[in-house]
């Protein structure tokens, strides 16, 4: 009887200590994918930059590119898109 309230007691400690691990991962996962999001931006913008873009101009980009992987990061969490291909070409 001890062994079993014993064993019980543990399975309740290891399933919280395993949902926290779970909770962390996706936080980080959340974080690095904010991280890349911003990168993304971050580069577009500089191209566009570099291309001459006024600031107004580069202001409505980063609207655009934000908006554009909102989309898609809404469709990742929603479990809605979950791998990417490139299509074979006849080059």
């Amino acid at each position: 009887m001890v062994g079993h309230i014993k064993d019980f007691i543990l399975k309740l400690i290891e399933r919280r200590d395993s949902r926290r691990r779970r909770e962390l991962d996706e936080e980080r996962a959340a974080l690095e994918n904010e991280r890349i999001r911003l990168e993304n931006v971050k580069s577009f913008v500089a191209l566009a930059r570099d291309l001459g873009y006024s600031e107004t101009d580069l202001r409505h980009l980063i609207r655009y590119v934000d908006g554009k992987q909102d989309i898609l990061v809404r469709l990742i969490e929603q479990r809605k898109l979950v791998g990417v291909s490139m299509p074979e070409t006849t080059d």
